[in-house]
């Protein structure tokens, strides 16, 4: 582990040197116009849990996180094609499991005093992901590797390893990914927040944005295709006025003897006013191979106080409730809670931006389990780009 921090170490300082050299170095003359941009972002996280430890298999009730370090390079290949690299030299569990990390842990294990064949099948599936993930926090990646051609003012295609376009990619919570319905990489097969290999098709017709993608369908960081099946996803997308509206589909692994397993998506995002945005999902994954049906939805509003307190200061609030036949197997037998099976959570916090580069944050997270037993957990973060 220290040789490889080493590593990063010289990785950022020489790409520190280049973000400082002339234009030349960078592959473009003055009259070439920014065509080539080299750029980075770390963040480092602290997060204690009051009420437990930080992960099942750990005495840790807290943990400082070197959390996620990304080095970009992206620009243009002629009028009409861009391209990014988005290498990861550096990555952690808190950034790949994300919202799910305390709903995986507390499942291994699950209920297996008494199991039945369809019981120790979820919970080999569960550890097997949870150790996928695990794993590929400790290699560097790439997370996105793309080229995008634009065909046209309203269509283009994206090809390599992209963002799954369905919902939102990133959420207002300090670690850019808390819900537990994106993060899930078991319900459906894959999680719903994740990059993979595959292409993507975008555009506007008739006032409606889409984008139409084919994916390999891997949870890890993997450049290679395991299987011959691959997935699909649609986003349709309708502005009107200040309200986004958005619907989403998702199906996983097409091509198998089963049906695939699928997941539904409706989203919005409101600009109530300058300063205040709201936007959440709802989210429905049904997958008939396990007999699992999962469903939730968020709601996250993000405020802007610079008018008011300080310059660059910002709240968030995050609410999520998550219902899932994986919650439903693990209950205690004559448990007297009336939402038995649903975990919530909910979170409220500042960012405050020290300079253009610079963000300091601060969250407390709470909420209650499928038992409804509950939790208290505080969080700080520096996120530094450069």
């Amino acid at each position: 582990m220290n040789s490889r921090i080493c590593g990063t170490g010289l990785i950022l300082i020489a790409l520190l040197m280049l973000a400082r050299a002339p234009a030349s170095v960078h592959g473009q003359t003055d009259d070439e116009g920014d065509d080539l941009l080299i750029s980075g972002r770390m963040e480092i996280i602290h997060r204690q849990n009051i009420t437990g430890r930080i992960r099942e298999n750990s005495n840790e009730k807290s943990r400082f996180y070197f959390n996620n370090i990304f080095l970009n390079l992206e620009g243009s290949l002629g009028e009409k094609a861009d391209f990014i690299i988005e290498y990861q030299p550096l990555t952690s569990d808190l950034y790949l499991l994300g919202g799910y990390l305390t709903i995986a842990e507390a499942l291994e294990g699950i209920g297996l005093e008494e199991a039945d064949e369809r019981k120790i099948q979820i919970d080999e599936l569960i550890s097997a992901r949870i150790r996928e993930l695990d794993r590929a926090s400790e290699k560097a990646s790439f997370e996105r590797a793309q080229i995008s051609f634009f065909i046209g003012d309203r269509f283009g295609i994206k090809l390599g390893r992209v963002r799954n376009p369905f919902g939102f990619w990133d959420d207002y919570s300090l670690f850019r990914n808390l819900s537990a319905l994106k993060t899930d990489p078991v319900s459906l097969g894959v999680a719903l927040r994740r990059a993979d290999l595959g292409f993507v098709a975008f555009g506007e017709r008739a006032g409606i944005a889409y984008e139409l993608g084919l994916l390999q369908g891997q949870n890890a960081f993997t450049n290679k295709d395991v299987d011959n099946f691959k997935d699909a996803v649609l986003k349709l997308e309708r502005r009107l006025g200040r309200l986004d509206l958005a619907a989403n589909l998702y199906l996983h692994d097409i091509g198998q003897d089963a049906e695939p397993s699928n997941a539904f998506g409706l989203s919005y995002r409101y600009r109530a006013t300058y300063n205040l945005t709201l936007l959440g999902e709802f989210i429905t994954i049904d997958n008939e191979d396990l007999d699992i049906s999962t469903r939730g939805f968020y709601i996250q509003g993000n405020y802007d106080l610079s008018d008011h307190l300080a310059d660059g200061l910002r709240w968030n609030m995050f609410f999520e409730t998550y219902d899932s036949d994986l919650l439903d197997i693990d209950l205690e037998e004559g448990l007297d809670y009336r939402f038995a099976g649903t975990y919530f959570q909910a979170s409220t916090g500042f960012v405050y931006a020290y300079n253009r580069n610079i963000d300091l944050g601060a969250k407390l997270l709470s909420g209650a389990d499928e038992e409804g037993d509950p939790f208290f957990k505080l969080a700080v973060k520096i996120d530094a780009k450069f």
